[in-house]
């Protein structure tokens, strides 16, 4: 079993579902762990006592990840209260679910690829590099911010 004491988790989409589940994984394996999801602000806020329960640190942090400014807050909250992460889950997605791909509104598609594609495509050079990019991924320390990364920690 991975022992995650001392380490900072940082999982988007963390609210409910699959996300929730693996933020009550980590908590459980030690984790300090940051909440995040984008519709629910009671629904972070639950996860995170649930979290808390057992005795573990855990902080809510609301925001749309396809928002530009979203991922930027939501680093440097967890900054502010934990550190700098030393995992991160982009779990965030878009759910369309029972319809098919014909009768995807071009809402929904534009909301799918702001959140899969727009952020983490963003070129170099036209916003700061947000202080969770500052330093060096490694081995143990690598943030993968595509959910098609396999490169990160």
């Amino acid at each position: 079993m991975t022992d995650l004491r001392n380490k900072t988790a940082l999982i988007t989409g963390s609210d409910r579902g699959i996300g929730r589940v693996i933020a009550l994984r980590y908590a459980r394996l030690g984790a300090q762990v940051v909440v995040n999801g984008s519709r629910s602000e009671d629904a972070a806020l639950r996860t995170v006592e649930e979290i808390r329960t057992p005795g573990a640190e855990a902080v809510a942090v609301q925001g749309d990840v396809a928002d530009l400014d979203a991922p930027e807050n939501l680093f440097q909250q967890c900054i502010d209260t934990f550190g700098k992460p030393d995992i991160v889950v982009a779990h965030a997605g878009v759910e369309i679910v029972d319809q098919p791909i014909s009768e995807v509104t071009t809402e929904q598609f534009d909301r799918l690829f702001a959140r899969v594609l727009r952020r983490p495509a963003r070129p170099p050079g036209q916003r700061p590099a947000p202080p969770h990019q500052r330093w060096r991924p490694g081995v143990t320390g690598g943030i993968p911010l595509r959910p098609t990364d396999s490169s990160g920690s």
